[in-house]
Formats: structure tokens, sequence, C-alpha cells
């Protein structure tokens, strides 16, 4: 009646992000990091975007490789795709047209010499 569920048999990358999954490539994540009283290293997890960073609670040391509960997360903010960097221009915009690209000025005017050049090689080759 019901169909069998599907199992997702693909593995799982866990390593050097603090024992949690690697989130998926070419999506923004935000950036936490976590420090380990003990040893005294620093962890920073990747998450997924719409994961808040109090959803860290337990990690995986990056410099000794216990388990510890950390006591408070310092958010470093987003990173990737979607997100822009300060002074970065905004995407869609329209780059300044270039000295021999189509829009650019210089185009109308090399045009024909560069294809009568095209031409003129061609019946070479074919006479030949």
């Amino acid at each position: 009646m019901f169909p069998p569920p599907e199992v997702d048999w693909n593995p799982v990358e866990l390593g050097d992000n603090g024992g949690f999954p690697v989130p998926v490539a070419g999506e923004a994540v935000r950036l936490v990091r976590c420090e380990h009283e003990a040893c005294g290293a620093a962890t920073c997890v990747r998450l997924p975007l719409q994961l808040p960073a109090k959803a860290v609670r337990r990690v995986v040391c990056d410099g000794c490789r216990q388990p510890f509960e950390c006591d408070y997360v310092v958010d470093d903010g987003v990173v990737g795709p979607g997100v822009l960097a300060p002074g970065l221009p905004l995407p869609h915009t329209q780059a300044p047209a270039r000295l021999f690209s189509p829009e650019g000025r210089a185009w109308p005017y090399l045009s024909v010499p560069v294809a009568a050049a095209a031409v003129i090689a061609a019946l070479v080759l074919i006479q030949s």
C-alpha cells in the first residue's frame, strides 16, 4: 500500500568541522567559533545558514580531538554565495564596456578589417 521509505546511504563528512556534518558545497554557511578551555584551542564550526549559532552545544576540539560542551559561542557571520563582501559591486550590474568587446567603442571600427582579413585568408586557402 505504501512504498518503502527511501534511505540516504551517502556518507556524511565529519572531518574538521567540530563533529558537525559539513554543509552542502556552494551554499552560504554561518561560521561559529568556540574555545576549549582545557587545551586552549579554538574550534571553528560551519553551519547551514538556517541554523542559529546557539544551536552549537557539544563540539569536538580541533586541538585535542576531545568532545566538550561549549559555554558560549562566537558568531563570526555568514560567508558564501549570495553574501556580498564590503566593497564588491552588486550582482547583475553592468560592467564598464571593454575596448575590444562587441559593446565597446573600438569594435565597430576594428570589426570590418578583421572580417576582411578573414575573407581574404579563406579565399587564399581555397585557391591554393
